[in-house]
Protein backbone atom coordinates (compact mmCIF):
# COMPACT_ATOMS: atom_id res chain seq x y z
CA UNK A 1 0.00 0.00 0.00
CA UNK A 2 1.38 3.31 -0.86
CA UNK A 3 1.92 6.52 1.68
CA UNK A 4 -0.27 8.57 0.20
CA UNK A 5 -3.25 6.31 0.27
CA UNK A 6 -3.61 4.56 3.17
CA UNK A 7 -6.75 1.66 3.19
CA UNK A 8 -8.55 1.21 6.32
CA UNK A 9 -7.80 -2.01 7.02
CA UNK A 10 -11.03 -3.70 8.64
CA UNK A 11 -11.20 -7.13 9.97
CA UNK A 12 -14.27 -9.58 8.96
CA UNK A 13 -16.88 -8.50 12.14
CA UNK A 14 -16.61 -4.61 10.96
CA UNK A 15 -17.23 -5.55 7.14
CA UNK A 16 -20.39 -7.60 8.35
CA UNK A 17 -21.67 -4.46 10.22
CA UNK A 18 -21.71 -2.14 6.93
CA UNK A 19 -24.39 -2.20 4.77
CA UNK A 20 -24.36 -3.24 1.07
CA UNK A 21 -23.57 0.57 -0.18
CA UNK A 22 -20.88 0.95 1.94
CA UNK A 23 -19.42 -2.50 0.58
CA UNK A 24 -20.00 -1.62 -2.27
CA UNK A 25 -17.98 1.73 -1.90
CA UNK A 26 -15.36 0.14 -0.04
CA UNK A 27 -14.98 -2.48 -3.05
CA UNK A 28 -14.92 0.70 -5.63
CA UNK A 29 -11.95 2.16 -3.13
CA UNK A 30 -10.26 -0.79 -3.11
CA UNK A 31 -9.86 -1.36 -7.31
CA UNK A 32 -8.84 2.13 -7.41
CA UNK A 33 -6.32 1.37 -4.90
CA UNK A 34 -5.43 -1.92 -6.62
CA UNK A 35 -5.10 0.07 -9.50
CA UNK A 36 -2.92 2.46 -8.81
CA UNK A 37 -0.74 -0.49 -7.47
CA UNK A 38 -1.09 -2.46 -10.37
CA UNK A 39 0.33 0.81 -12.13
CA UNK A 40 2.63 1.57 -9.43
CA UNK A 41 3.75 -1.91 -9.96
CA UNK A 42 4.22 -1.72 -13.91
CA UNK A 43 6.22 1.58 -13.12
CA UNK A 44 8.46 -0.60 -10.93
CA UNK A 45 8.60 -3.33 -13.35
CA UNK A 46 9.85 -0.69 -16.08
CA UNK A 47 12.54 0.52 -13.83
CA UNK A 48 14.24 -2.65 -12.95
CA UNK A 49 13.78 -3.94 -16.40
CA UNK A 50 15.78 -0.47 -16.97
CA UNK A 51 17.97 -0.84 -14.33
CA UNK A 52 18.91 -4.73 -15.70
CA UNK A 53 19.79 -3.44 -19.08
CA UNK A 54 22.27 -0.59 -17.53
CA UNK A 55 23.44 -3.31 -15.58
CA UNK A 56 23.48 -6.10 -18.57
CA UNK A 57 25.09 -2.86 -20.54
CA UNK A 58 27.56 -2.32 -18.25
CA UNK A 59 28.55 -5.87 -17.92
CA UNK A 60 28.93 -5.60 -21.91
CA UNK A 61 30.81 -2.69 -21.75
CA UNK A 62 32.86 -4.12 -19.30
CA UNK A 63 33.41 -7.16 -21.27
CA UNK A 64 33.97 -5.39 -24.50
CA UNK A 65 36.13 -3.14 -22.80
CA UNK A 66 38.21 -6.34 -21.62
CA UNK A 67 38.15 -7.34 -25.14
CA UNK A 68 39.49 -4.35 -26.43
CA UNK A 69 42.49 -4.07 -24.09
CA UNK A 70 43.08 -7.86 -25.29
CA UNK A 71 43.08 -6.75 -28.89
CA UNK A 72 45.31 -3.77 -27.70
CA UNK A 73 47.80 -6.35 -26.45
CA UNK A 74 47.31 -8.65 -28.99
CA UNK A 75 48.26 -6.08 -31.17
CA UNK A 76 50.78 -4.47 -29.35
CA UNK A 77 52.52 -7.79 -29.05
CA UNK A 78 51.99 -8.17 -32.56
CA UNK A 79 53.76 -4.88 -33.22
CA UNK A 80 56.58 -5.41 -30.80
CA UNK A 81 57.19 -8.48 -32.15
CA UNK A 82 56.92 -7.33 -36.07
CA UNK A 83 59.80 -4.45 -34.75
CA UNK A 84 62.22 -7.28 -32.87
CA UNK A 85 61.78 -8.95 -36.02
CA UNK A 86 62.60 -5.78 -38.59
CA UNK A 87 65.39 -4.77 -36.34
CA UNK A 88 67.10 -8.21 -36.67
CA UNK A 89 66.81 -8.58 -40.44
CA UNK A 90 68.35 -4.98 -40.57
CA UNK A 91 71.13 -6.54 -38.42
CA UNK A 92 71.78 -9.40 -40.87
CA UNK A 93 71.42 -7.36 -43.60
CA UNK A 94 74.53 -5.11 -42.67
CA UNK A 95 76.33 -7.49 -41.60
CA UNK A 96 75.81 -9.43 -44.75
CA UNK A 97 76.59 -5.97 -46.29
CA UNK A 98 79.69 -5.72 -44.19
CA UNK A 99 81.00 -8.93 -45.28
CA UNK A 100 79.87 -8.90 -48.70
CA UNK A 101 81.67 -5.31 -49.27
CA UNK A 102 84.73 -7.17 -47.44
CA UNK A 103 84.54 -9.58 -49.94
CA UNK A 104 84.33 -7.04 -52.62
CA UNK A 105 87.45 -5.32 -51.70
CA UNK A 106 89.29 -8.17 -51.50
CA UNK A 107 88.58 -9.50 -54.77
CA UNK A 108 89.38 -6.15 -56.37
CA UNK A 109 92.61 -5.79 -54.25
CA UNK A 110 93.22 -9.47 -55.43
CA UNK A 111 92.80 -8.40 -59.55
CA UNK A 112 94.95 -5.29 -58.91
CA UNK A 113 97.50 -7.45 -57.95
CA UNK A 114 97.07 -9.64 -60.99
CA UNK A 115 97.00 -7.12 -62.66
CA UNK A 116 99.89 -5.08 -62.08
CA UNK A 117 101.68 -8.34 -61.93
CA UNK A 118 100.58 -9.06 -65.64
CA UNK A 119 101.31 -6.17 -66.79
CA UNK A 120 104.96 -5.94 -65.38
CA UNK A 121 105.40 -9.11 -66.71
CA UNK A 122 103.83 -8.13 -70.43
CA UNK A 123 106.77 -4.54 -69.84
CA UNK A 124 109.55 -7.33 -69.15
CA UNK A 125 108.25 -9.27 -72.05
CA UNK A 126 108.08 -6.32 -74.26
CA UNK A 127 111.38 -4.96 -73.12
CA UNK A 128 113.29 -8.22 -73.96
CA UNK A 129 111.34 -7.59 -77.44
CA UNK A 130 112.50 -4.60 -78.12
CA UNK A 131 116.46 -5.04 -76.78
CA UNK A 132 116.62 -8.25 -79.34
CA UNK A 133 115.19 -6.59 -82.01
CA UNK A 134 117.30 -3.88 -81.29
CA UNK A 135 120.32 -5.94 -81.20
CA UNK A 136 119.26 -7.68 -84.34
CA UNK A 137 118.92 -3.89 -86.09
CA UNK A 138 122.23 -3.10 -84.99
CA UNK A 139 124.14 -6.35 -86.30
CA UNK A 140 122.48 -5.57 -88.94
CA UNK A 141 123.24 -1.79 -89.74
CA UNK A 142 126.71 -3.00 -88.48
CA UNK A 143 127.51 -5.52 -91.06
CA UNK A 144 125.92 -3.30 -94.09
CA UNK A 145 128.39 -0.53 -92.99
CA UNK A 146 130.85 -3.14 -92.97
CA UNK A 147 129.76 -4.29 -96.58
CA UNK A 148 129.81 -0.05 -97.49
CA UNK A 149 132.87 1.05 -96.27
CA UNK A 150 132.26 4.27 -97.47
CA UNK A 151 128.88 4.81 -96.26
CA UNK A 152 130.32 4.50 -92.74
CA UNK A 153 132.54 7.74 -93.59
CA UNK A 154 129.71 9.86 -94.42
CA UNK A 155 127.97 8.54 -91.24
CA UNK A 156 130.87 9.84 -89.15
CA UNK A 157 130.93 12.71 -90.98
CA UNK A 158 127.34 13.78 -90.87
CA UNK A 159 127.14 12.84 -86.98
CA UNK A 160 130.79 14.88 -86.00
CA UNK A 161 129.03 17.52 -88.10
CA UNK A 162 125.50 17.33 -85.95
CA UNK A 163 127.37 16.90 -82.57
CA UNK A 164 128.98 20.25 -83.41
Amino acid sequence: MGKRERVKTMNSKELRKMSKGELVDRILELDVVIEKLQVRVEELQVELDNREVRIEEAGNLAEAALQVNGVVEAAQKAADQYLTNVKSLNEKTTAKCHQLEADTKKRCDDMELATKQKCEAMECETESKINARWSEFTQKVDRYLEARGDLTEILKFTIDKNEE
